[in-house]
């Protein structure tokens, strides 16, 4: 197989992942979920144009199209992210928050790249960097384009419910922006490695996930794409994965004879004529990754919940179905839907300061806005001057010199002035020992 993207140690073998996906129905007539993903790919077409999908060159998953040396570094990922960009035919300013924590000793050797989007308007892009691991980030990463496309895209279809596009919605626009090789390829695959230490040998496996629609999904739309376009694009094909490839190839074999039906449900006569333009190489973008000084460098901030309910909202949209069978039976279908919508939206806050209001995922030790030290989550951003105070009280009150020790004069001044560090250093945001 061609090299991937990101190089790594645990590639796909041969052939291993094949049974990773499980296959659906695989033919004609399509079903309502398959005919349901032609609607969404017609309304980007319709919006957007047909070149991307059916001129524009697939881009494959190998170093022809990324040939820039990959490292587990912030700049590294700027440049992948500028070239996934520039691939996809969108001007884009990437900006990259570092949220990663203090570095521990590592002791696996699967390591998980955790790389959110934050923010998509105006051409300007941010993504929260937690973590750079040596799975398939260029993967994961064409995931994320996508989604910044869909949140971005003026008039887009995905805001007719008048909700956040959803993850599915990123993947989809993915393949519809020529990124369906790599789409494709990171929706589930086989990682392993392997590490001699002494004379035994230790040994990882894990099955890795990205974006919102499963593998056979990603494949019938990679064919779909496939079939409507005039010149095949065997090239890019030819860097699927095992696994990826053997479920495109069901569906190609299913949908190779319907080409006029699917250019018709896709709207393709119909679509308007939107040419492609972009520069002749990838932004770079300007800047380095070296500390800078932030608003609140060295001071304490606090995080405040930040609810989106994107989720919440579809399943209790899901939910209402079950007033079909009652009324009972839709009341707690109703509420089902939205615990389980509540449940399956990852925890954000947001930076209390009122000049930062960085939206964040996850419990980070620092602020990737504004750079403070995050002391603790609180209820709402009011609170932070109450909790100052207390905090400030606390500390005071620790360092006051316990009377009761004043009269003890043993001698023994080194050994208690290094048994202080004990308490006091302990809980310093950042520290490790």
């Amino acid at each position: 197989m061609p090299e991937r993207t990101v190089p790594d140690d645990e590639a796909d073998p041969a052939g291993e992942a094949a049974d990773l996906d499980s296959a659906g129905d695989t033919g004609w007539p399509l079903d309502a979920h398959k005919r349901s993903l032609l609607a969404q790919l017609a309304k980007l077409i319709a919006q957007h144009g047909a070149a991307r999908f059916v001129e524009a060159r697939l881009v494959r998953a190998d170093l022809r199209d990324f040939p820039d040396p990959w490292k587990r570094t912030l700049p590294a990922v700027r440049t992948l992210l500028d070239r996934l960009f520039w691939h996809a035919y969108l001007d884009a300013e990437v900006v990259i928050e570092d949220a990663r924590g203090p570095r521990v000793a590592e002791h696996v050797q699967l390591l998980d790249s955790d790389i959110d989007l934050i923010e998509a308007a105006h051409g300007r892009v941010v993504f929260q960097v937690t973590e750079i691991g040596n799975d398939d980030v260029a993967g994961l990463l064409a995931h994320q384009v996508g989604l910044a496309f869909a949140k971005q895209a003026p008039e887009s279809p995905f805001r007719e419910a008048r909700v956040e596009p959803t993850a599915a919605d990123g993947t989809l626009a993915a393949v519809f922006l020529g990124l369906g090789v790599l789409a494709a390829n990171s929706a589930i695959y086989r990682r392993h490695a392997s590490q001699l230490v002494g004379r035994e040998v230790r040994s990882e496996h894990k099955i890795a996930m990205a974006g919102g629609l499963e593998l056979d999904d990603v494949a019938f739309l990679l064919a779909v794409q496939d079939v409507v376009r005039e010149e095949p694009q065997e090239d890019a094909l030819a860097t699927l994965s095992a696994a990826a490839a053997e479920r495109f190839e069901d569906w190609a074999v299913a949908l190779e004879s319907h080409h006029r039906e699917l250019s018709a449900e896709l709207g393709l006569d119909d679509a308007p004529s939107l040419p492609l333009s972009r520069t002749p190489a990838p932004r770079r973008t300007s800047g380095d990754d070296a500390p800078s000084s932030k608003l609140n460098a060295g001071r304490r901030v606090y995080r405040v919940p930040h609810h989106l309910y994107h989720r919440e909202i579809a399943g209790v949209s899901l939910g209402l179905l079950g007033f079909l069978a009652g009324l009972i039976p839709g009341l707690l279908t109703t509420l089902a839907g939205a615990v389980a919508g509540r449940l399956a939206t990852p925890r954000y806050f947001r930076c209390s300061d009122r000049d930062c209001e960085r939206v964040m995922k996850g419990e980070l030790a620092l602020c990737p806005g504004c750079g403070g030290a995050i002391a603790m989550t609180i209820a709402h951003a009011n609170e932070r001057l109450e909790r100052d105070e207390e905090l400030d009280a606390a500390a005071a009150s620790a360092a006051a010199p316990d009377d009761g020790d004043t009269n003890d004069a043993s001698g023994d001044d080194d050994r208690d002035a290094a048994g202080a560090g004990d308490g006091t250093g302990r809980g310093a945001p950042g520290r490790s020992s």
